[in-house]
């Protein structure tokens, strides 16, 4: 009687399932990535005059095709999470393979689906991230560097996508490759973060060829490159003060980055550090952006 008192109900099952489900969509990336569609399109300096349901289409369809790819991403990356993050959903046998695919799938399916009603350039454009992705997931993810440029691509894609037909300029393209070489640097510090699992398993990461230090030195000069190239914009694209004011804040998180990384000391909390303060550079990052012609409008 204690055992069928204490069993959990249909309604407590299918939560957990769905919560399984939402890990491994890591809304935090997906908020990221809407976020440089709707920046993308900031800079294009008409998101207040353009179709608000156009631009809802354009988020959502970028938002689904990478929570696809996050899935997928977790599928393939079962055994070498079983050993990294043992807590993630799959790993910990919180969800099926089977659920976590037929999700990635239909994710996959609704953006290409979304992409089409916008226009037929967006639609090339994702189904051409759409491939990058899953091959990076089938293939890619275990060569050196190549899958991390390939991630990185994607990232900075979201700000191209969002400024799809109404103008790719210099501004748009500055923005994208501050993105790329953030992005860059954080997949190479999450190698560092994963090298123990991915060498168990013949991930051939750029950590585990040449070794965590090393990796994490090649992650810290991507940063700092990216530092020291953010207020350029302002002395040769005539971005606005505002940018430079507000760019001063991510160049101060990537500089923590950096220390953390060449400090010396030996540890994953430096490495997770680390990547925070990326991810609070990329916000301040988006931030600058969209003040870069002074105020939206």
């Amino acid at each position: 009687m204690d055992i069928i008192q204490n069993a959990p109900s249909l309604s407590d099952r299918w939560i957990g399932r769905l919560t399984a489900l939402l890990w491994l969509v890591r809304p935090g990336n997906i908020l990221m990535i809407g976020a440089g569609v709707v920046v993308g399109r900031i800079l294009t300096g008409d998101v207040l005059a353009s179709d608000p349901m156009h631009l809802l289409a354009v988020v959502c369809a970028a938002c689904l095709v990478g929570a696809g790819a996050n899935i997928s991403n977790d599928i393939y990356d079962k055994e070498i999470d079983a050993k990294n993050k043992p807590e993630r959903p799959l790993a910990a046998g919180r969800t099926s393979i089977a659920a976590a695919l037929v999700s990635a799938v239909l994710l996959t399916i609704g953006g290409l689906l979304l992409a089409t009603f916008v226009s037929a350039t967006h639609l090339l454009f994702a189904a051409l991230i759409v491939a990058l992705l899953w091959f990076y997931n089938i293939r890619l993810k275990r060569v050196a560097v190549v899958g991390n440029v390939v991630v990185a691509l994607c990232v900075a894609a979201s700000l191209l996508f969002g400024a799809m037909g109404n103008g790719i300029d210099t501004v748009v393209m500055a923005g994208s490759v501050f993105a790329f070489l953030l992005t860059l640097g954080r997949e190479i510090i999450k190698d560092v973060e994963d090298v123990e699992g991915d060498a168990a398993l013949g991930a051939k990461t750029l950590s585990v060829l040449v070794g965590p230090e090393t990796g994490k030195k090649t992650a810290s000069v991507i940063v700092f490159v990216a530092a020291t190239l953010a207020p350029l914009p302002y002395l040769i694209l005539d971005f606005s003060s505002s940018y430079l004011a507000i760019v001063v804040f991510a160049d101060a998180w990537l500089l923590a980055a950096v220390w953390r990384l060449v400090s010396g000391r030996d540890g994953k909390e430096d490495v997770r550090a680390a990547s925070f303060s990326l991810k609070a550079a990329m916000f301040f990052g988006l931030l600058a952006l969209v003040f870069s012609r002074g105020v939206p409008v």
